[in-house]
């Protein structure tokens, strides 16, 4: 599409290239605290600019700037997909569920899987270093963004699926939106 631009920084935020598009938040109605919906208007296509596109990405506004010092909006998260987020049992919506992988030094790929409202399965292809202590550091990481209501299961993969273009979705939701 070519039409919106993150960047991170030193501190892990993204910030907006603002040179590169003109981007709105919008709020999703069950969830207008929650992460926002991205439409942006792309700078950089000529040969078909898209005007007012819902990316169908998803970005969670900082409430402050950023200590690098760059200008423009700064993002907690950008996620990958409006429906790439895992539901709590109390209704909330969590996006940017990739970052929880971070504490997890010993896996060489990750995927949440949701298909109850009450539990999730984590998918984790092992490294040669995996150690018990990625398990646990892993579950405390998603347990500080769903909280404690959330049962989490661990389920140990040789691959994970990809999609077409051959990309691993981080949070594969089958719940009904």
């Amino acid at each position: 599409e070519g039409c919106v631009n993150f960047a991170t920084c030193e501190h892990d935020l993204y910030h907006e290239s603002w040179e590169f598009s003109c981007v709105e938040l919008l709020d999703i109605p069950e969830s207008p605290d929650g992460p926002k919906r991205i439409v942006t208007t792309g700078f950089a296509n000529d040969a078909w600019p898209l005007i007012r596109y819902e990316v169908m990405d998803l970005a969670i506004p900082a409430d402050s700037g950023c200590d690098c010092g760059r200008h423009g909006r700064v993002y907690e998260g950008v996620d990958g997909r409006a429906e790439d987020y895992v539901r709590t049992p109390d209704g909330r919506r969590v996006a940017h569920m990739i970052q929880v992988f971070k504490a997890c030094p010993g896996a060489t790929e990750g995927q949440i899987v949701q298909k109850t409202p009450d539990a999730i399965t984590v998918r984790i292809v092992q490294s040669d270093r995996y150690t018990r202590s990625d398990t646990e550091s892993l579950l405390e990481a998603i347990r500080d963004k769903v909280g404690p209501d959330l049962t989490i299961n661990i389920d140990f993969v040789d691959a994970l699926p990809r999609t077409r273009n051959g990309k691993v979705r981080p949070v594969i939701s089958e719940l009904s939106r």
